[in-house]
């Protein structure tokens, strides 16, 4: 049985040990041990400026939200974003907008970079969608989605009102930057 062993502090290196395989391997990356308690981890500018550059580099993301069943459903999806906040539109009737009606808490994948394995970079987020309700401020987010996709304009509603716009809010932010080094992970997380 797989074992991970912590050290002491809150945020560490690692030691994964399977002793039936006689493995012993440091687990690289930064990892916070889980504490409700503890206050968000720090963003500093240069992990922002980072996050960031993913999010204005990429338009296409891998939307999971949780179906009625209890199993995940995950969807491709173009975004736009204004700052973390993430944009997207989809048909208010369908499957994931009914899942997020019932269950807004979503994950997102986003992956840039990964012509080469080893200089991947993406990033996983955790966080929660809202329909955006404002008419107003649904349409100005929708003709920006589809005006820097309009490719996708094809597969909008022509009723206005079958088009839902939902603004993801992170939770948590994950960069996996294996540039930095194979495995690397800087973990954010934010209060709602």
């Amino acid at each position: 049985m797989p074992q991970l062993v912590m050290c002491e502090h809150d945020v560490c290196d690692s030691l994964l040990i399977v002793p039936a395989l006689g493995l012993k391997r440091r687990v690289t990356g930064r990892y916070r041990r889980p504490n409700v308690l503890s206050p968000p981890s720090h963003m500093d500018e240069a992990l922002r400026s980072k996050i960031l550059e993913v999010l204005r580099r990429q338009h296409i993301m891998t939307v999971a939200t949780i179906r009625p069943d209890g199993y995940p459903q995950a969807t491709t999806v173009n975004y736009i974003h204004d700052d973390l906040i993430l944009y997207f539109g989809c048909a208010a009737t369908s499957q994931k907008a009914g899942n997020i009606k019932l269950n807004n808490k979503v994950s997102v994948a986003i992956v840039d970079r990964a012509e080469d394995f080893y200089k991947l970079r993406g990033l996983s987020i955790s966080g929660t969608a809202e329909r955006v309700q404002e008419k107003q401020r649904a349409k100005e987010f929708a003709l920006r989605l589809f005006g820097r996709f309009p490719q996708s304009r094809r597969l909008v509603p022509e009723d206005p009102k079958e088009l839902a716009v939902y603004a993801i809010r992170p939770v948590a932010i994950a960069l996996i930057d294996y540039a930095s080094g194979f495995g690397t992970t800087h973990l954010v997380e934010l209060w709602p």
